[in-house]
């Protein structure tokens, strides 16, 4: 099921499953990916099982490793065997993914997805209402000065196309042989490639065709037009048959928006969201559970990940499908729609585990070399939401950038749910995605704006302080205990909005412990802005949930 913001997200490192279910999925004889307990070591467990090599390390920092065997033995037993090592936490086959491109002729010349006024016998207005978003932004810079960093991950791309603006790792010195800016990757200056562990961007297609979808260059007298026209593209290379090489992938992305983060900007890279457009057909979620979790690993940084569902007429509730049928709430999976606003019935679905259509079909896109073609498929949808994602970023007000980088993983839900909330709803879609309708930029981006004020959501700066809310998330009723040595005096409730819902005063008798019934609170992200006796204030987050 696909949780929005009012729902707690299981983050990375409490990512468990307390039932295996088959694995049946096509995989690699003789490997396994494994997660190490926190204390887990690997020297310990390779000593220890001999029959095990190390083939890869995956993420360092996360405890992700390939591991070979003998193709040979019974690759069930090595896999229990694994399950129930005491310095493993998690471990699963590596599994081999599939493409979602479906490549069509090279006849349509117009961007109706963009734009539709009827062309080549399509719908008016069947379209995600561009021109509409982009008389409020055309992307490129948040209001703090941030450089807005899409993440494609893909099969490849040409670099060099003039219609596409690519990031470039500014913090680390060409060919060099050193980790300049400390993100883990030597000489990744033009992005990463997973399948081989490099730097080397090799050129393909369909990569290419997906970036332009998504951030070609806008207003250029040249070619065509992504969503948004001035945020970079981050190329990472990730899409081939191997499940450790897309893990692999996302983990470089990872890795540079935290540098950014823990570096307050000044390495990294501001990656706002992730597209992909790859998967395994069929897939259970339980089978796949380092994968899964990465979009929760990705969303505690506040990255979103927009996901292409399969090509396929199947029911994606019923039959599976990775990476769609994820549970993560940092997730938005898509299917695809046509000129016509009509489901392309080659496009699966799902009212648990597909989030919303956007158009698939006939899109005219970048293409190597230096050329443009069309071609359909649930990866050409993917990209107008991720395109969507950046430009909301950019039409962000400076009040919730500020509130975003202090708690980038609730309020890049917050994003996600006007994604979601700011849909086309389209007769019968109700029975197919969990929207019921057909991605509007435009509205997501005006709803957004409108909901935040875009003027000021009230607080200018969020601060650590010396109180401690018990328990948090909070259901009926929670405990505030004051550790400094002044009592607590008034206690005001701002929600995400920045409107203060309620005031408690306490005066100045009141002692270090407050206990306070939210059973009649909305469920959702709140902020306490405490004041004591001194006129001192400071503010904490809270998740109140459901019971």
């Amino acid at each position: 099921m696909k949780c929005l913001l009012k729902n707690i997200c299981i983050l990375f490192f409490a990512f468990n499953f307390t039932l295996i279910a088959q694995d049946n999925s096509a995989h690699i004889k003789g490997e396994a990916l494994v997660m190490l307990n926190k204390t887990g070591q690997l020297d310990k467990l390779l000593n220890n099982n001999t029959e095990l090599h190390l083939k890869q390390v995956i993420s360092k920092r996360s405890g992700i490793y390939l591991l070979s065997f003998d193709s040979l033995l019974n690759e069930q037993t090595i896999l229990t065997k694994l399950r129930g090592n005491s310095e493993i936490y998690i471990a699963q086959f590596n599994h081999i993914t599939q493409s979602r491109s479906l490549p069509d002729d090279l006849q349509f010349g117009v961007q109706y997805a963009l734009h539709n006024t009827g062309q080549s016998g399509g719908t008016l207005d069947a379209d995600i209402d561009a021109p509409e978003a982009w008389d409020i932004t055309t992307g490129g810079l948040t209001s703090a000065g941030d450089s807005i960093v899409i993440a494609i991950v893909d099969d490849g791309f040409q670099l060099t196309h003039p219609d596409l603006n690519f990031w470039k790792n500014n913090f680390e010195i060409a060919s060099n042989g050193i980790d300049d800016d400390g993100n883990g990757y030597i000489d990744d200056t033009k992005g990463w490639n997973a399948v081989n562990n490099s730097n080397s961007i090799v050129l393909a297609q369909h990569g290419t065709h997906v970036a332009g979808i998504a951030a070609a260059r806008g207003n250029n007298a040249m070619g065509v037009s992504g969503v948004d026209w001035k945020s970079k593209i981050m190329p990472v290379v990730g899409s081939t048959i191997l499940e450790s090489v897309a893990i692999a992938a996302y983990t470089y992305v990872l890795e540079c928006r935290r540098l950014y983060n823990e570096t307050s900007g000044a390495k990294g890279a501001f990656v706002v969201v992730t597209n992909s457009s790859f998967g395994v057909n069929q897939g259970q979620p339980a089978n796949f559970p380092l994968w899964c979790a990465m979009y929760d690993s990705l969303g505690k940084q506040g990255i979103l990940s927009v996901c292409a569902t399969a090509n396929n007429n199947w029911d994606i509730d019923v039959i599976g499908d990775i990476p769609t049928a994820c549970t993560s709430n940092y997730m938005i999976t898509v299917a695809s729609t046509n000129r016509n606003d009509g489901r392309v019935t080659t496009s699966a679905y799902g009212t648990n585990s597909i989030d919303l259509a956007a158009p698939g079909s006939a899109i005219l896109s970048t293409y190597a070399t230096n050329t443009y073609t069309t071609l359909s498929g649930t990866s050409m949808a993917s990209p107008f939401v991720a395109g969507t994602i950046s430009l909301m970023y950019a039409a962000a007000c400076d009040s919730f950038i500020q509130l975003y980088k202090q708690y980038p993983d609730s309020f890049a839900m917050e994003v996600k749910n006007f994604i979601i909330n700011g849909v086309d709803q389209k007769v019968g879609f109700d029975t197919l995605y969990f929207s019921g309708g057909r991605l509007n930029a435009h509205t997501s981006i005006v709803d957004f704006q409108n909901y935040f004020n875009c003027y000021s959501v009230g607080l200018k700066k969020i601060e650590k302080g010396n109180f401690i809310i018990s328990p948090n998330p909070a259901m009926d009723k929670l405990t505030i205990f004051n550790n400094d040595s002044n009592p607590i005096k008034s206690i005001k409730v701002i929600d995400v909005t920045g409107k203060t819902i309620s005031l408690l005063n306490f005066g100045n008798n009141n002692s270090h412990k407050t206990e306070i019934n939210i059973s009649n609170w909305d469920n959702g992200v709140y902020y306490l802005q405490f004041t004591d006796i001194n006129e001192n204030s400071t503010t904490q987050k809270l998740v109140k949930i459901g019971s």
